[in-house]
């Protein structure tokens, strides 16, 4: 049970201090804990099964990974300044509407007049389909369709609220599913960081 191992990791944290104090924090915790899964119910479920990308970033035209193809591929590894990071950068664009570094208007390349992002996942039995759209550097188009149908809100940013209602929010997604150049994974990571990260995931970070 997801709730009884996160509990343990808070609880080992708290260790020498006084009851009372760890009883509230637990308390806390689990209030918190309930609130964000039942907020997003399909976050521990859904898979990454293909990104293609053209002219995003550093990158030109018509790139693309295949995830159904590289079955347990866990990490990304090349020299430095070849674009390793900017595939997770476009990764958070397209799911999140967001940057880890720059800013959206940078995100085209500078060289391009055009281009595009597309972000296909599965949740169950379900196939989402995600693409960003550069109609130029300064209009942007984002859909949303399920199995083949247009699922897209009302405007872009309707659109990314049902897309985070799928698959949680962009720091869920950063604390339990990328390690970023040095940063470590989960199982390698002490009960101490383990405690502060979860701490931080259910925002009894702000309590302080």
């Amino acid at each position: 049970d997801s709730t009884i191992n996160l509990e343990s990791a808070v609880a080992s944290g708290l260790i020498g201090s006084p009851s009372d104090q760890g009883d509230r924090v637990l308390e806390i915790f689990r209030t918190a804990f309930t609130a964000k899964t039942s907020e997003y119910p399909s976050v521990a479920r859904w898979k990454i099964r293909h990104l293609s990308w053209s002219n995003a970033l550093c990158y030109g035209d018509s790139n693309w990974i295949d995830f159904d193809s590289l079955e347990n591929m866990n990490s990304i590894i090349g020299s430095n300044k070849i674009g390793k990071s900017s595939i997770i950068d476009i990764l958070i664009l397209v799911l999140y509407n967001e940057v880890l570094r720059g800013t959206k208007k940078t995100a085209l390349n500078t060289a391009a007049r055009d281009g595009h992002i597309k972000c296909i996942i599965s949740i169950g039995a379900d196939t989402y389909a995600i693409e960003r759209a550069w109609l130029d550097a300064n209009n942007v188009v984002v859909r949303l369709y399920k199995n083949g149908v247009n699922a897209s809100g009302a405007d872009m940013l309707k659109t990314y609220e049902d897309i985070e209602r799928l698959i949680g929010s962009k720091r869920v997604f950063l604390n339990t599913a990328l390690a970023l150049q040095q940063r470590q994974f989960l199982v390698d990571i002490s009960s101490k960081e383990l405690y502060e990260l979860m701490c931080r995931m259910v925002d009894l970070d702000r309590l302080r």
